[in-house]
């Protein structure tokens, strides 16, 4: 879709003071001088007595015909600009079609840089082949994904109609696509009203409910991206509403988005809500993504009650524990009183996290529980690496990281007295993440520097949660996160 023309063209003036007049293009008034000039019109009025103003008037007349000729010959240009591109997408296109695999990799990679080549012009083209068409297949849907993701990464305000259009009218996949896509936009205001239609489902008429609420996440997903007041305000709503779909909805957007826009709303509803059943997976989402909250004393009891919550499924529940458990949280007895009931579940998946969680809360039974298996293996072998190693990883999640860091030793050298000695990460990322945990920074440095660890893996250990204070101080450099 084209473009609005410009609202306004400038006549610079040089008769008498009249310097700069702004005209409306297509204005009624034009052929009037009175309201060109700002004098008063009246009606019958002659225009013969104003003298030179006429000529201005002609010569501004003149100078409107020439910018009109001027925007029709940019139409026009724009025009053979696309035509002459047109080519070159369908070919690329269809050969992202003819790719024989339908995953990410150097092929498509190459295809979505050809695109990104043709320039702004081309963008418009692209939106059509949001649609994987009647037939639909792996690689029309993996054509779909690939051009939605050009979309989003060269936003353009050529396609921002044509993307809203799809996103309300299309096929499901072109649907996702072009909420993928708007995600970037940089006219929030344009498109936040019609997302959070799409979010409420308010064009969700004749989908399958898999397909609404796939919809749903996805315009919740846009709308956190929006840098839009309207957007948040309505996911504040949706967060406070009694419909899960709108309420998980929010929570999985909320937890892709900064935690400080979202952390009071998220509190207040673990805080009221009387059935987490249908959002505990979101919940479990949300907190895995900002775990930092759980510093707060307020947010990890607050968790804590919606994982020992009757109605929380099980998997949920293990994800929650899990999470608490991560932290440094201080959160008192009341937690350890509610979880203890766990400890001798039917699943053996809630039963170790429940154990794992109240070991983590200094809990001595359950330390002995969750530690047994690999003290009884160390007794049967002292030389197991293996055993070691299991032990020293069971020590650090329950927060024992100077017991830990004894295992990771043994382990060292262990491997040290081998007649060919191994050259094994293991111990030296296990001994750089106690020795981060108990804030020696440098130490953990140092292994990290001599340890058998690539670059990326390097850096994707900077993201990690035992690792985070430690990138923030000057020890943080070991990451190399300037070498990406």
């Amino acid at each position: 879709m084209e473009p609005a023309p410009f609202a306004f063209s400038t006549a610079i003036l040089t008769t008498g003071s009249l310097a700069v007049l702004l005209i409306p293009l297509g204005s009624s008034s034009l052929g009037s001088p009175d309201p060109l000039l700002g004098l008063p019109s009246r009606p019958g009025a002659s225009t013969a007595s104003l003298g030179p103003l006429n000529q201005v008037g002609e010569t501004t007349r003149q100078g409107r015909r020439s910018l009109e000729d001027l925007l029709r010959e940019v139409r026009a240009e724009r025009v053979r600009t696309v035509a002459s591109l047109l080519p070159e997408v369908t070919r690329i296109v269809a050969e992202i079609d003819d790719l024989k695999s339908s995953r990410r990799g150097p092929l498509s990679r190459a295809k979505a840089n050809e695109l990104f080549a043709l320039g702004p012009g081309a963008l418009a083209l692209l939106v059509p082949y949001l649609e994987p068409g009647k037939e639909v297949s792996r690689q029309t849907v993996f054509r779909s994904e690939l051009i939605s993701d050009v979309l989003r990464q060269k936003p353009s305000a050529t396609t921002t109609d044509a993307l809203i259009q799809i996103a309300r009218e299309g096929s499901l996949q072109a649907r996702l696509g072009a909420l993928n896509a708007l995600e970037s936009t940089g006219e929030p205001h344009r498109v936040a009203p019609a997302i959070i239609e799409l979010a409420a489902g308010e064009r969700a008429a004749g989908l399958k409910r898999e397909a609404i609420e796939a919809m749903s996440r996805a315009a919740f997903r846009t709308l956190a991206a929006l840098d839009d007041d309207r957007a948040l305000a309505f996911m504040g709503e949706a967060l406070k509403s009694s419909d899960p779909l709108l309420c998980a909805g929010a929570l999985s957007a909320l937890a892709g988005a900064p935690a400080e826009s979202s952390a009071a709303q998220i509190l207040t509803l673990l805080e009221t809500l009387e059935d987490p059943k249908p959002v505990a997976a979101s919940i479990a989402d949300y907190y895995e993504k900002h775990d930092q909250l759980l510093e707060d004393p307020e947010h990890a009891r607050a968790l804590g009650s919606i994982a020992v919550h009757e109605a929380t499924p099980n998997e949920p529940r293990v994800r929650m524990f899990d999470t608490i458990r991560l932290t440094d949280a201080k959160i008192g007895t009341g937690l350890k009183r509610d979880v203890a009931p766990f400890l001798d579940a039917s699943r053996p998946d809630v039963r170790m996290a429940a154990r794992l969680l109240m070991a983590r809360l200094g809990d001595r039974g359950a330390r002995k529980e969750v530690l047994q298996e690999f003290d009884d293996r160390i007794k049967q072998d002292k030389n197991s690496l293996t055993a070691y190693q299991d032990r020293a990883t069971i020590y650090h999640e329950i927060g024992d990281w100077n017991a830990a860091l004894r295992d990771w030793r043994v382990v060292m050298t262990q491997i040290a007295a081998e007649e060919v000695p191994r050259a094994r990460k293991e111990p030296f990322i296990g001994i750089s993440r106690s020795l981060a945990r108990l804030k020696k920074f440098r130490d953990a440095a140092s292994y990290l520097s001599q340890g058998p660890i690539s670059v990326e893996e390097l850096q994707k250990l900077g993201f990690d949660r035992d690792f985070r204070e430690m990138k923030e101080s000057r020890y943080g450099d070991v990451f190399q996160f300037g070498d990406r």
